[in-house]
Formats: structure tokens, sequence, C-alpha cells
């Protein structure tokens, strides 16, 4: 093996590998498909009044907004509620949250934004899925019912909001000359875990594509890995290495679903390196990957090789669904219930921060 001593990604490849960057390109119909090779989007320029939003302590969502769901109970009447939504505003904290929400309800752009949100969620059928210029908030799913599904506002705020990969994405902003927050919603799609792969290219070339979803076994994989290789192969030599960034970035690593008709759709692109998951791969050996070497497919062959969730530091703090299940779930009271939680520190140790959904 030819070792390669491995270099941070550049800003020219952190850019391209941004979706506003690359979706107008595969959003275009191709032959013999009706419709682009990803998936619909819609891209908002955040205001500048949404940075400080995001990274202020807690996790307060603006006026007039709720999620559609908390922390995996649903909306329930208990005996005794009131139908009245300020019925909280007895409690003293809630003086320092009125206060908060009208610093916030003066805020136009941020309103306009909200209503931005609103419209770009229903014109793509009524759920998607956010992330910001890189990154989905995987790891905060766990607030919404464990998924990234969102239908109002509310979910897409309490999301961004409740993510430290989001919070990477702002420090990589900063970094990046003349980069503004970008808000990306994606048409919501229920796709098959198993159908899912991460595609390893190296100067233009296929050097390894992983399952997608290490922490699963699934049986029909093993014998069709072959065929997936070279159908995978053959996809990305026709469709994305002279398209993807005009063909000025040669390595990179692109996610990709294979649909039930054999249609193959990207998913997303990541720069090439350790902000991105290797997955049943090391960035040892794809660093030192060969031009003499074939290229090579790996999915888990047994259960005794499922590797751990990369999300499982990332679950529900058992003392806030317990919380939750106090309040009765209810998004009218979820609010009060945030006022009792923190947004979590910068201090988790992840390698998948530049991922998407």
């Amino acid at each position: 093996m030819t070792m390669t001593s491995p270099k941070s990604p550049s800003e020219a490849e952190y850019l391209a590998c941004q979706l506003p960057s690359w979706y107008s390109t595969f959003s275009q119909p191709f032959p013999n498909r009706r419709k682009g090779l990803t998936f619909q989007t819609r891209v908002l320029d955040a205001p500048d009044s949404f940075r400080p939003y995001l990274v202020e302590d807690g996790v307060r969502l603006p006026p007039n907004t709720k999620p559609s769901s908390c922390l995996a109970c649903k909306p329930k009447r208990v005996a005794g509620d009131s139908d009245d939504e300020d019925s909280w505003s007895e409690d003293s904290s809630i003086g320092e949250a009125d206060e908060h929400n009208n610093s916030l309800s003066r805020d136009s752009k941020l309103t306009v934004l909200t209503d931005q949100i609103s419209e770009a969620i229903k014109a793509l059928g009524g759920f998607i899925i956010p992330k910001l210029n890189w990154s989905s908030p995987k790891d905060a799913s766990w607030i919404n019912e464990g998924t990234l599904k969102c239908q109002t506002a509310g979910d897409v705020y309490l999301l961004l909001k409740s993510s430290d990969f989001v919070s990477s994405d702002l420090e990589l902003i900063d970094t990046v000359k003349d980069q503004k927050i970008q808000i990306i919603l994606r048409k919501w799609a229920n796709l098959y875990d198993s159908q899912e792969f991460r595609c390893f290219v190296k100067d233009k070339r296929v050097v390894a594509i992983s399952q997608r979803q290490a922490d699963q076994h699934f049986e029909h994989l093993p014998q069709e890995k072959d065929e997936l290789l070279v159908f995978l192969e053959d996809f990305l030599e026709e469709f994305v290495f002279e398209k993807f960034a005009s063909g000025g970035i040669p390595s990179y690593v692109v996610d990709v679903y294979v649909d039930r008709q054999d249609r193959v759709w990207i998913v997303d692109f990541n720069v090439w390196g350790e902000r991105t998951d290797s997955l049943l791969f090391s960035w040892e050996e794809l660093n030192g990957w060969g031009a003499d070497k074939e290229s090579e497919i790996r999915v888990v062959e047994t259960e005794k090789e499922i590797r751990p969730h990369p999300l499982n530091n990332f679950r529900a703090p058992m003392d806030t669904v317990h919380v939750a299940s106090i309040t009765g779930g209810s998004p009218d009271n979820f609010q009060a219930l945030m006022d009792l939680c923190q947004k979590p520190g910068d201090g988790s140790d992840h390698d998948d921060e530049g991922e998407t959904e």
C-alpha cells in the first residue's frame, strides 16, 4: 500500500460540497430521467439575526412557532389543563421568556424567515428534512421523535438550534471568505437504509464504496455487492465525475441511494478527509489507496460485524423524557419545558460532522 500524507480539505473543496453549490447541476433533467438526480430542495438565505439566535443559550422558539411533536410524546389532554395557551405565565421564569419572545417578535427578518420556511414546506409536499450549508442536525433527532422529518417551521428551528453538528457548520462558515448561512430544506422521502451507499472518489476514480448504515445487517447485500460496485461505478463515471464542480475537484465523498427501479439518487457530497465518516473503511487506507489497486465495496456481511451507531452519544436524556411526560408532551407547554433544559456543550467528540441526511 502506498502511504500518502493526508491533507486538510481546501476552501474550494468545502465550497463545492455545500449543497447550494451542486444542487442546480444535479437537479436538472438528465437523459432517460424526467427529473434530476437529486431530491427537490429549497435554499433560504438566513438573515443576520439568525446566527445570534442559533448560538444563544437555551432552546427557545420564535413567537408563533410550535413543534409538531415533543420528545416522542404525542399531545394529550390532562385533567385540569387550561385551554389558555398562557396558563404557564404565572411562573416567575415566564416573565423573562416573554421579554425574550418580544425581542424575537420585533425581529421582522426572523418573522419573514419563518414565513419562508412554512411556504417551502408546503411547496415540498408538507414534510422536509432541514440542514445548514453542509450538515443536517442528526445529533438532535432525539428531540423530534428520533427523526429529521419536519412539518412546521417550529420543527426546523428546534432541530437546528439543538444540534452540535449545526454549530460546527457555523465555525466552518467563519473560516470561509464571504460565506453566509443558508437554510436548506429537502423534500422528505422514506428511504430504505439498505439502499444507501457512501462512495469514495479519489482522483476521479471510485476507490471504495461502503454500506451507509453500518449499524445494520441486510441479508441481501453480500450477494448483491459485486453487482452494486459495477453499477455505481458506471453511474458516477457517466453522471458525476465531470459535472461535480465542473470536474475541478478530483477527490470527494458522495452519498447515493438506489431505489426500487434501480435509479440512483444523489443524496449529498462531502469533503475527502476525516471530517467525513469513513464507515467500513479507514482514512488511513483510503488516503493510501494506490492507482493500481482495484476498487472495493464493503457491506456488513454478518450480524457480528455490525458497528455501533455513530450517533449513540446523542440520545434523549432520561430526565428530559421524564419532564416531557410530566408536561403531557404538549407543544403548548414546550417552551416551559425547554426553560429547564440547556443546549448541549461543544465538547462532544464526534467525527461525523459533515454529513447529510
